[in-house]
């Protein structure tokens, strides 16, 4: 769990958050997760959760999500300038690593915030730079992580950081393959899922 969680306080810092802020993740996978708690221990004050799954919505709302957004329900955006009083989110974090995702990401951004990008969008899309340049939005990238190994290992010891939580199943070696091919379906309601190594 230490990679994953590097991961979220590597964008985190490069995002350079500040204390007191609004924040918006999209995507409530591990990294999402990951990063909801990572923005909660660097002293952000609201994060809001936008997700497709309502398997997520329990998981972000136990781990300090002010809000978990359906997007498939309720517009993102609509509902983030609503509980923002029309100003819309200070950093947006892309965890999804898709064109959609990064569009939605833009969208409930405020003017003069910050998106940005820690999933991987697998090819090339087509991009409008003038959605950044009108309301003079800042992106940042993040590649995986840097230092923050030893940063997130004294974050779990001292309770700022919490993965069992995001542990939703564990099993054995032998029957690792079994619910391996089921993870297709499984997915949704799983965040991470452990295989268990006898010595």
């Amino acid at each position: 769990m230490v990679e994953p969680f590097s991961v979220a306080l590597h964008s985190v810092r490069r995002a350079k958050v500040e204390v007191g802020s609004r924040a918006a993740i999209v995507g409530g996978g591990t990294i999402g997760l990951c990063t909801l708690q990572a923005l909660r221990a660097c002293g952000v004050v609201d994060v809001f959760v936008i997700e497709k799954s309502s398997a997520k919505k329990k998981f972000a709302e136990d781990l300090g999500a002010s809000a978990f957004i359906q997007a498939e329900i309720s517009d993102p955006q609509r509902t983030i300038l609503d509980l923002t009083g029309g100003v819309g989110a200070d950093y947006t974090f892309e965890c999804v690593g898709s064109e959609a995702a990064l569009a939605t990401a833009l969208k409930v951004t405020r003017p003069g915030g910050t998106v940005c990008l820690t999933g991987v969008i697998p090819h090339p899309i087509q991009f409008n730079w003038n959605d950044l340049l009108r309301d003079e939005k800042s992106v940042t990238t993040t590649n995986a992580y840097n230092d923050e190994f030893p940063m997130v290992i004294a974050m779990l010891n001292d309770g700022r950081l919490k993965a069992e939580p995001l542990i939703s199943r564990t099993f054995p070696l032998q029957e690792a393959w079994h619910h391996l091919t089921q993870f297709e379906e499984a997915g949704r309601a799983n965040i991470k899922m452990l295989i268990e190594m006898n010595a």
